[in-house]
């Protein structure tokens, strides 16, 4: 209750020899008034922007009616209002957020003046707001697989959104699948991660994921693009001859053999020196 009444009882006991003198003294009533005790707090403790937050709050003494009146900086109401015992919120933007709630007793007026109690509900008691990592990218470029073992330059990409504190590469041997996932490469900062990715196995194909984690959870590359996360290091160059010799503005014959090669290109390299290479044209075949 808002407000409870005493009562002052004085017993006054004498004594004179063996005689005994008692007399009980009662005041008037004492009205004393309390102030609400109020504690509040979030749930849940944690979550990503845009996600539901409730603030709830406990006040004793139970029994007396209250009204509430809440607010929090940044926050956007989900349901019900700010007049009640709970408090359900969203937040767009990411921090340590609390909240503030003022209770009053009703029906209570205190010559003293309000009862009303204001906390701020924070730290243990309020919620973090998080922002899940960009979504990284891995994209493996074109390999060299003329030689055993094989070798895949691996470019990445951080992606944008929220905090990240690491990053993890994973290589797997299956095609298509979700399975058979293993960790090389763990690292705090993207630039760490080492290309290229050495000792394959000509003919096998490989899927590679880049994981990146923050507070507000876990992202992953995309697998399902097999252009992006598929390569398929088979191609094997076995001879390249040329007619010999080359001679200037003389059309010449190249001739070589491949193994699992779908197309090749050929560039004529003018920095070697020996001989003069001006005005070379060839042909992509």
């Amino acid at each position: 209750m808002g407000r409870k009444f005493l009562i002052c009882v004085l017993t006054v006991v004498a004594s004179f020899g063996t005689t005994v003198f008692a007399e009980t003294i009662q005041s008037n009533q004492v009205q004393v008034y309390l102030r609400p005790y109020v504690t509040c707090i979030a749930t849940p403790s944690s979550v990503l922007v845009g996600d539901t937050v409730t603030w709830t709050s406990d006040v004793r003494p139970t029994g007396q009616a209250y009204s509430y009146s809440w607010s929090s900086t940044g926050a956007t109401l989900v349901s019900g209002n700010t007049t009640s015992a709970s408090y359900v919120v969203k937040y767009g933007s990411t921090g340590s957020r609390s909240a503030t709630v003022t209770v009053t007793p009703i029906g209570i007026t205190s010559p003293l003046g309000s009862l009303a109690r204001t906390v701020t509900c924070s730290g243990n008691d309020g919620v973090q707001v998080n922002e899940l990592p960009g979504i990284p990218t891995v994209d493996p470029s074109t390999p060299a697989c003329n030689a055993n073992p094989g070798k895949i330059n691996l470019v990445f990409g951080q992606g944008t959104g929220g905090t990240i504190t690491d990053y993890y590469l994973s290589r797997s041997p299956y095609s298509n699948t979700n399975s058979g996932w293993g960790v090389i490469q763990h690292t705090n900062y993207l630039a760490d991660l080492v290309s290229p990715d050495a000792n394959l196995t000509p003919g096998a194909t490989y899927q590679y994921q880049l994981m990146a984690r923050g507070p507000g959870g876990d992202r992953y590359s995309s697998i399902t693009n097999s252009t992006n996360s598929s390569i398929l290091c088979d191609a094997t160059i076995n001879s390249f001859t040329a007619t010999s010799p080359v001679v200037y503005n003389t059309a010449s014959t190249l001739t070589w053999t491949t193994s699992n090669m779908s197309s090749c290109g050929i560039t004529a390299d003018k920095t070697v020196s020996g001989f003069p290479k001006t005005n070379l044209n060839p042909n992509s075949n």
